[in-house]
């Protein structure tokens, strides 16, 4: 059984959400990828884009919640086994589906994105759809997959070809903080003395 969350409490969890910086997958064969928010509070969403930049799938999870949208079929929503922490990926037999889409679950899925202001595309994508607008088919949310593919090439040629001084500067550091470690450890462990 769900535990009723207050509205308070459902826009807390998606702030937590757009507050971290998204993950992306880097573009596969066909130029497709996959996007996770993942918050702190109970909220996470997973979009798939094509190789255009379009949504084609989405998942948003508030708390038990599970909303499913596909480009193909629709928003799905169900029930998540219950447990603590991110619900990202969750095994499909997780889920409970419902016999049709909750309007209640959608309801708490609005309430929880109606409030935010920011300008994360995939989180306003999913506000559109539990909104219950109609997403147009050209509709694109992020990047294509070349320019995520040119983007890639380019920091990493950035980074082989750093000036070999930034690089000693990097390993310089770095060894200066490892015995700073080691110093602070030594000293904690003589005043225990």
């Amino acid at each position: 059984m769900a535990i009723t969350r207050t509205e308070a409490e459902l826009q807390s969890a998606i702030e937590t959400m757009f507050r971290v910086r998204a993950v992306e997958s880097p573009p596969d064969d066909q130029g497709e990828r996959t996007i996770w928010h993942r918050g702190h509070k109970g909220a996470d969403l997973v979009t798939w884009v094509d190789a255009f930049g379009r949504v084609t799938r989405q998942e948003l999870y508030l708390f038990d919640d599970c909303l499913i949208w596909e480009k193909a079929s629709g928003v799905r929503t169900g029930e998540t086994a219950e447990h603590e922490g991110s619900k990202l990926g969750p095994s499909p037999d997780g889920i409970t589906f419902d016999s049709g889409a909750d309007d209640i679950r959608i309801g708490r899925a609005r309430k929880a994105l109606q409030g935010y202001a920011g300008l994360d595309k995939f989180i306003l994508h999913a506000r559109l759809l539990v909104g219950g607008e109609k997403i147009s088919d050209e509709r694109l949310v992020t990047r294509n997959a070349r320019a995520v593919s040119e983007e890639h090439v380019r920091l990493e040629n950035e980074r082989q070809t750093a000036p070999e001084g930034a690089r000693q500067g990097q390993r310089l550091a770095l060894i200066g903080m490892a015995v700073l470690v080691v110093g602070l450890i030594l000293w904690i462990l003589q005043l225990l003395t």
